[in-house]
């Protein structure tokens, strides 16, 4: 969807929310795979995800098109939410475990959801690792490397969706694979460095 389409979608829908269907599908898998990196668990993920589209369409009245990609604002959103959870739960996740055994539709889409999350990230070699040493990093640390080897986007963008200069988002890259890096070594993790180059 290229920038015209996409500011006419957000118009169409400040009219009719229904038309709020379409850039659901248009960014629930970016959203919701940049959710689940973040928290490790796709039930976090599936519950943050859901609260970032309600959030979204509940105040897309007052969101005013600048010529900044919607993404960028419902990056900032999910950014948001994961910072609440952290701090209301004190980063105490719940995991793939918790899944449940009902037999209802809704948990069928569940279960298969989330074993197709769990076979994408053991296609990373060092994944678990590297995300509980991502977890053990102040958060402004984990948003910025997220989005930057995670989610592929370049220091202009990752300004745009936080609220910070390009140069301070270099500034903690820069400071928070320093960090990443120490946690790894102390943690005698192997191929730390070619797992995030790999991004």
């Amino acid at each position: 969807m290229d920038h015209e389409e996409e500011r006419n979608l957000v118009e169409a829908t400040k009219k009719n929310p229904q038309a709020f269907g379409l850039i659901y599908d248009a960014y629930y898998r970016n959203i919701f795979g940049y959710i689940q990196r973040r928290t490790g668990s796709v039930l976090v993920a599936q519950e943050i995800t859901s609260d970032v589209f309600c959030k979204a369409l509940d105040n897309i009245g007052q969101y005013k098109w600048r010529g900044i990609p919607f993404g960028a604002w419902l990056y900032r959103i999910a950014a948001h939410e994961i910072a609440d959870r952290y701090r209301k739960e004190h980063r105490k996740h719940k995991t793939m475990i918790n899944l449940t055994n009902d037999d209802d539709d809704d948990s069928y889409v569940l279960r298969r959801e989330a074993c197709q999350a769990q076979d994408e990230m053991q296609k990373y070699d060092g994944y678990l690792d590297l995300h509980k040493a991502l977890t053990q990093l102040p958060l402004k640390y984990q948003e910025v490397l997220t989005l930057r080897f995670f989610e592929g986007m370049q220091f202009k963008e990752i300004g745009i969706i936080l609220g910070k200069p390009e140069n301070s988002v270099k500034t903690i890259t820069r400071r928070g694979l320093f960090r990443l890096k120490e946690v790894l070594e102390d943690k005698g993790a192997v191929g730390s460095k070619e797992t995030i180059n790999r991004r």
